[in-house]
């Protein structure tokens, strides 16, 4: 069980919804909602939201890395850590369909351990309603027919702190998108780009994460994918996907960076 403390609102025409989350379990939410008048509230409660192709935000699946949310949203406005989960939690606008208007709506994603998506959630009904009907038709149409084979497809490869080899849990995961490639792609193109956590000088990070691309190539191709199809990329301590306290180098901010701590394997299919 956990209490969130923070509230929000959500602006509708002139009037504004007021909730304050309470106390949840990991498989309900339950809200507090009052209505008041827009006029009545000082302008720095009403919550701004990002604006999105939501289109895009439509794309997301279960499975796919948090490292392709923060491509695709950038940072959370709330992190919550629960033992078996991560939620991520986003303010984004949603027009409305009427006018040029829009509501801000709040927009939750629920990670595994694994940092892939589990699930998504609209914190209101009127929310989902209005981001699917401003899903674009082609879109709309074509949700339940996309594939790995027209999206790109994301594997995060992760490694130990200072280490460029691979671990049991990174092979494991590329001997499974070596079978993927070889059952569901003609033409893969693949993009390795290896990553560092933030320990230790940039220019010693940026030959690391290219050594942990180049050892995630090298694996590919002994694994029968041919080398031509694939180029690697390093971008050193860039991107993290979480942030640590402390800089020093302990056992616990060692292993909190460890997410950091990899090659992201991107492939799409070369129609």
């Amino acid at each position: 069980m956990r209490l969130i403390k923070q509230c929000g609102v959500d602006l509708w025409a002139v009037v504004v919804v007021f909730y304050c989350p309470v106390a949840y379990s990991q498989d309900d939410t339950q809200y507090l909602d009052f209505t008041t008048n827009v006029t009545t509230l000082n302008q720095t409660v009403v919550r701004q939201g990002i604006e999105i192709d939501l289109n895009q935000l439509n794309e997301l699946q279960s499975g796919q890395q948090i490292s392709e949310v923060k491509k695709l949203l950038g940072e959370p406005v709330n992190i919550d850590t629960l033992t078996s989960r991560y939620e991520w939690e986003y303010n984004i606008i949603v027009p409305l369909e009427t006018n040029n208007n829009h509501i801000v709506c709040q927009y939750k994603i629920i990670f595994s351990p694994q940092h892939q998506i589990r699930a998504t959630q609209w914190r209101r009904d009127v929310c989902e309603r209005l981001f699917n009907a401003a899903l674009t038709p082609q879109s709309s149409a074509n949700v339940s027919q996309t594939s790995s084979k027209t999206n790109p497809v994301t594997v995060d490869v992760e490694f130990e702190f200072n280490q460029f080899q691979l671990t049991e849990a990174g092979k494991l995961s590329l001997d499974k998108l070596v079978a993927t490639l070889s059952s569901d792609y003609q033409n893969p193109v693949i993009t390795l780009v290896g990553y560092t956590d933030y320990i230790g000088a940039s220019q010693y990070n940026m030959r690391l994460s290219a050594r942990r691309a180049e050892t995630v190539k090298q694996y590919l191709s002994a694994h029968s994918i041919p080398i031509q199809s694939i180029s690697t990329q390093a971008r050193g301590a860039d991107d993290p996907i979480v942030q640590c306290q402390g800089s020093e180098r302990t056992s616990d901010v060692i292993g909190c960076l460890k997410p950091n701590r990899r090659v992201e394997v991107i492939v799409t299919e070369q129609l």
